[in-house]
């Protein structure tokens, strides 16, 4: 009997991130007579044990990371503390030969000493790059790291056409992220219970927002969504709910303009309007906001990051309706406008409440739109497919080795 190829997947962090879900996913869609993953952590925290929970072997070993999103400014100790990463770590190097994988996955290109660590020891490499140069305060890091990365890896890939156009590598593929379909559908079969818990009428048209209380995330784009159409459709006819931990008193955050602006207080000063408090709820962080997206009518995924977050897939695939920014809309294909969500271009506020009003007319058109976003989840984000594109990659490497 043909023995199991072990695929050693290295994560950058132990934090419990959209990457490291994607990751969990991944794995999760590992042909289990073929593969098995073991999984090495350069720092520590809650994903640790998440990764135990579901029967995986972890190991951990503190080593720097390269960050670029943004990533410190070149100027600064935090930029010296990323360029350690640039040097071989030799105990990361003889943990992973005496860990003997087939094939290395490397997660995120934050992770990229591991790539450099490796060097010489013949093992294969597919490096994931989960975020794209977009934001950056240092961009010769950016030159940096694609030129590292190119070196190491033997397969790269983008989580959407962004990436996959940033690296310019014919070793590039772009593969969509790992939706657990089937977590989906349980969110789905909660609706009727989530909209009772939630209060939801179904006179209102219900819009959320799913991410971290900050300017990159959406956060000022989305109240000036509410603001717009509260104002123009006083009638309870819109409800806006926020789904994400609350910022506290010292978060702080640059602005457009480079000034520091503490983001509880701009928060509060949009919620002291009336129509604004009455029309938004605060919902706070939800581990079940799989759940929150399914009740809504509508999920708005209004990001600066230059490309579509993890919350779009999530969004399509328990067949609620995306509104999604991008930097060049016109260049990705994972969302047909007006058939199965929308794309805009960052920033366009105007064109959100364009056709959040036009939804708002033609109901009917939510549905349809909500059954094929949810169809085209299932086709080209299950977790299965996914990772069957992955190992696909593997494949190619592993029988170039032979």
């Amino acid at each position: 009997m043909r023995s199991k190829l072990k695929i050693l997947y290295i994560h950058q962090d132990g934090l419990i991130t959209g990457s490291f879900l994607s990751l969990k996913y991944l794995i999760l869609g590992l042909n289990q007579d073929k593969y098995y993953a073991e999984v090495l952590f350069l720092n520590d925290g809650p994903a640790l044990k998440e990764m135990e929970s579901i029967g995986i072997r972890t190991y951990l070993l503190q080593t720097p990371t390269f960050w670029t999103y943004p990533g410190p400014k070149f100027l600064s100790r935090g930029n010296l503390q990323n360029y350690k990463a640039l040097f071989p770590n030799t105990k990361l190097r003889k943990l992973i030969a005496s860990i003997n994988p087939s094939l290395v996955h490397i997660n995120d290109k934050a992770a990229l000493n591991a790539g450099i660590s490796m060097l010489g020891l013949n093992i294969p490499i597919v490096q994931h790059v989960r975020s794209t140069f977009y934001i950056i305060d240092a961009t010769i890091n950016e030159w940096i790291q694609k030129k590292i990365i190119r070196l190491y890896a033997d397969k790269i890939i983008g989580i959407t056409e962004a990436e996959y156009n940033e690296f310019k590598s014919n070793k590039t593929n772009c593969i969509y992220n790992s939706i657990d379909t089937t977590e989906a559908e349980v969110a789905c079969l909660n609706v009727s219970k989530t909209r009772e818990e939630l209060k939801i009428s179904d006179k209102t048209i219900n819009i959320a927002w799913v991410a971290k209380y900050n300017r990159q995330k959406g956060l000022w784009d989305f109240l000036e969504i509410a603001k717009s159409l509260l104002k123009k459709y006083p009638n309870n006819t819109f409800r806006f709910y926020m789904v994400g931990s609350l910022p506290n008193e010292q978060q702080l955050e640059l602005d457009s303009n480079g000034n520091k602006t503490n983001v509880l207080e701009k928060l509060n000063h949009y919620l002291s309007d009336e129509e604004m408090r009455n029309g938004i709820i605060l919902l706070g962080y939800r581990s079940d906001y799989l759940k929150i997206m399914a009740a809504m009518d509508i999920v708005v995924n209004c990001n600066r990051l230059g490309s579509m977050g993890r919350q779009t897939f999530e969004t399509m695939a328990v067949g609620t309706v995306s509104i999604s920014t991008h930097r060049y809309p016109e260049l990705t294909q994972m969302i047909i406008n007006g058939q199965d969500g929308f794309t805009v271009k960052e920033g366009d506020i105007n064109s959100i409440c364009t056709i959040i009003e036009k939804l708002k007319s033609e109901k009917n058109e939510i549905k349809q739109i909500s059954i094929n976003a949810k169809q085209k989840a299932k086709a080209e984000f299950d977790n299965i497919k996914q990772t069957l594109k992955i190992t696909n990659l593997y494949d190619t490497l592993l029988n170039n080795e032979k």
